[in-house]
């Protein structure tokens, strides 16, 4: 017989195929394979045929077309954004100009009325000045009645470092010191009150407050609070005599703090001016207050 396998001439009487190896009694054919999509060959295309003709053709002409359509949606779309972002930037800058205009149109207004109301109060307080001799005007007797030393010199207030309490109880209540502790420039440690007793030491302490409305300087034994300058207003003059009389208020540089200045609160006095040789000149200024005359230049 021969082997099922390799088919080698084999006797009948053998189990096992000595050029293989299998056992006859356990041999079994092998099924046959199923044919699958795979395994089917596929036939060639014909000859001539064009490859791309199984799938439906997209002509050129469409394709052009589409995309002039999307390139002029693109520019209207464009245009249209932009005239859009126009005309909101020209209502903003509408809007800002009006608002600008008004917001001169009202600085305008009250600049001409605070003009005219200065005139008016000008001339109610100045109007002899049209009376006065020519080259005097109110700047030349301001600056003649600044050039005496009490406004030459500048306004200082001298604080103690410290204090007795009784003391202070007893007379100091309008005195700058008063002033002092009123408007928060100094503080008092201990605090004054019915407890101390008299004769007790009360140290007085600047606040950092103060150096916002003065100029403090170490004097020792005090503080000197400085106000600066004192400023001449002239409230009105006139021709007397051959001379002017003239009357005025001051303040000082720390205007903030001008109630702690020694002449009080609300200064104001008076000027006589002659004519000399040199030309015009401060005979004498005073101070006008609760009643008295204090010479402040003579």
């Amino acid at each position: 017989m021969q082997c099922p396998k390799c088919g080698s001439s084999q006797p009948v009487t053998n189990k096992e195929c000595p050029s293989c190896g299998i056992i006859f009694d356990r041999w079994q054919p092998r099924a046959p394979r199923r044919t699958t999509a795979s395994s089917t060959p596929v036939p060639p295309p014909p000859r001539g045929a064009d490859p791309e003709s199984a799938s439906p053709a997209i002509s050129n002409s469409l394709v052009a077309a589409v995309l002039v359509v999307i390139v002029i949606i693109g520019f209207i779309w464009t245009k249209h954004s932009r005239d859009a972002r126009a005309n909101a930037s020209g209502s903003v800058d509408e809007t800002i100009n009006q608002i600008n205009n008004a917001g001169t149109k009202l600085r305008s207004d009250l600049q001409n009325r605070g003009k005219r109301g200065g005139n008016v109060v000008h001339a109610s307080m100045m109007s002899p000045d049209s009376r006065l001799p020519p080259g005097l005007d109110e700047d030349k007797i301001r600056d003649i009645i600044e050039s005496c030393s009490f406004f030459q010199t500048e306004a200082n207030v001298e604080i103690p470092k410290q204090i007795d309490a009784h003391s202070y109880s007893l007379g100091l209540n309008g005195s700058a010191l008063a002033i002092a502790l009123r408007d928060h420039l100094i503080e008092f440690d201990p605090p004054i009150d019915s407890n101390l007793p008299n004769g007790e030491p009360v140290n007085v302490k600047v606040t950092q407050y103060a150096s916002a409305k003065v100029l403090v300087s170490d004097n020792g034994a005090s503080y000197r609070f400085g106000l600066g300058r004192r400023h001449v207003k002239i409230t009105s003059a006139s021709m007397v005599n051959g001379g002017v009389t003239t009357t005025f208020t001051w303040t000082v540089d720390q205007s903030d703090a001008a109630d702690l200045a020694p002449e009080g609160v609300n200064p104001s006095g008076g000027a006589d001016i002659q004519k000399m040789t040199s030309g015009w000149s401060l005979t004498r200024a005073w101070q006008k207050n609760a009643g008295t005359t204090r010479y402040l230049c003579q």
